[in-house]
This record gives C-alpha cells, structure tokens and sequence, in this order.
C-alpha cells in the first residue's frame, strides 16, 4: 500500500492528459474526484483502494439489471497511480438545504424515487449476488470499536463527561443493533451527495457503490436520516409500504451514532486521513452533539 497525494496526481495527470487536464472537483476519505470532458475519474489515497473500485465495478454491473434508476459503468486502470473512470451520471447533487428550498409535492416526491430505490436494492438475492461476486462478505455480527480509542478521538473536542456519555450511549446502540435480523445489499453510501436530481426534481442516478455490503437495511436508511432529515420520515414509511419490512425510526437513529462515533475512530486511526481530519471532526462533533 502506498499513499497518493494530490502533487503525484498532478504530476501523473499531466502526462496522461496533456492537453485536456482533468478539473479537481472535490475529495472524500477514500479518493480524489476529477472530470475530463463527459467523464468523471477518481484517483485513491492508497493504492490498494483500487480493489474497492474493480469490486465496485462489479457491484453496479450486477445491480443495474434489477434497478430502475442508472448506475455507472466504471473502468478500472491499474498502475503507480490507480484510478476509476465512469461517465459521469447528469444531474445535481443535492443537500437538505436543498430540499427544504422544494415544495411539499416535489419533496414527496423525491422521497418515493428514494424508498423505491432501496426498496429494489434489498430485494436482491444476497445467495445470487455472493455467488457473483465472491469477495463480498456478509457482516454476520455488529461488534463495537475499541471504547478506549473511540473516546480518544473526541478528546480536547468535547468535555470528558459528554466523551463519556456519547461512548455508553454508543455501546447501547450496538447492543441494540445485534437483535436485528435480516440481511440485505446496501449501497452503504446512499445521499444526496452521491446521487442526482435531473431538471424536474427527479431522482435519476446513483453512483458511489465503493461502501456496497450486506448489512440490515438500517444501515441504508441512515444515510438518509443523517443528511437529508427533511425527507427521512417520508421515506420511511414509503420503504416499509413497499418492502413490508417495519423499520423503526428509533433503530435507524442507533445506526446513524454508531456511524458517528465509527468515523471518529477511523479519522483518529488513519494517518492518511490526516489532510481532512479536522473539518471531518468539526461535523462529527456536530452530530454527536445531538445524542447529548
């Protein structure tokens, strides 16, 4: 494993790319995000990444069949820099600022597109899928982080007694996630942020499968309790309409602390991670601040 940072990418770009330079449109924990012409490139902060992107790849050229909103096809380039390559889905991102600037209708709306994505998503065939994509693993059980080192990466952030309270109420969530049953394909990462609205306020891609697992369907939901609240309740009660499942709210906010503190551990634990730790850690007060 080596760390790739953005001079390297620079450099390697300009070789690749003479005359049509990628544009730099963002970064994440994992990978730095480029467009060229109709593409979107994504470049990772350690080589060994680049085998989430080939099992990405994988993930979204089984799910396409069994989806109605697109997914990208992406392309896989090994080397000393690594990199993704799809075409870039076409649409905006969107936030919950957003969504509150949207009429009740239209926010409705959005929502149904929502729960009737996840809603096909979790009927896949987990058997099926394993047996097409061996590297993926179901996660059988839900075990906390080390409490110790979870602590650790709040310190000098938040008083020691509200450090102390956020851990317990952390560790009673998981114990609590540990009696749900059953088992579905995630998406992992599903948000406004990595998929897109066209011209009508309609849901039409998602892209960013590189979190893809089988997990309970909590965990899907919580992507959509955490950053867009405007619509949760919505969606909510659309998915377990459409699925018969009865997901509790309460359940979905345990899946959303756990994530919380989870990124925390993982900020503190990464050295690569370095360059974004303290804006990352500013949100992350911010969300956990709400459990207090």
């Amino acid at each position: 494993m080596t760390e790739i940072n953005r001079k390297q990418i620079d450099k390697f770009f300009a070789k690749k790319f003479p005359d049509t330079k990628p544009e730099y449109i963002g970064e994440g924990w994992s990978s730095f995000a480029f467009r060229s012409g109709p593409n979107i490139i994504r470049v990772p902060r350690k080589t060994d990444t680049v085998e989430t992107y080939e099992r990405e790849s994988q993930i979204c050229k089984f799910v396409k069949p069994f989806l109605s909103l697109p997914v990208p096809k992406t392309k896989i380039v090994r080397g000393k820099i690594p990199y993704a390559l799809h075409r870039e889905l076409k649409g905006r991102k969107f936030d919950n600022t957003y969504l509150l600037s949207l009429s009740k209708a239209t926010r409705n709306k959005i929502a149904w597109d929502a729960a009737k994505f996840l809603a096909e998503l979790h009927s896949i065939d987990c058997a099926d899928m394993l047996c097409s994509i061996p590297c993926l693993r179901p996660e059988k059980t839900i075990r906390a982080k080390s409490l110790k080192k979870c602590s650790a990466a709040f310190k000098g952030l938040m008083p020691a007694p509200k450090i102390k309270e956020l851990i317990e109420k952390y560790a009673a969530a998981i114990e609590r996630s540990k009696k749900l049953k059953g088992r579905v394909f995630c998406h992992g990462d599903f948000s406004g942020g990595n998929s897109v609205l066209n011209k009508r306020n309609e849901l039409c891609g998602v892209f960013d499968w590189c979190n893809g697992r089988f997990f309970i369907p909590e965990y899907d939901m919580m992507r959509i309790y955490g950053p867009m609240p405007s619509i949760f309740n919505q969606v909510l009660a659309e998915y377990n309409s459409l699925t018969g499942r009865k997901i509790k709210k309460s359940a979905v906010s345990d899946q959303w602390l756990i994530q919380t503190v989870e990124c925390a551990y993982y900020l503190n634990k990464c050295d690569h991670l370095s360059p974004i730790r303290e804006n990352a850690m500013k949100d992350i007060c911010k969300r956990a601040a709400v459990y207090l």
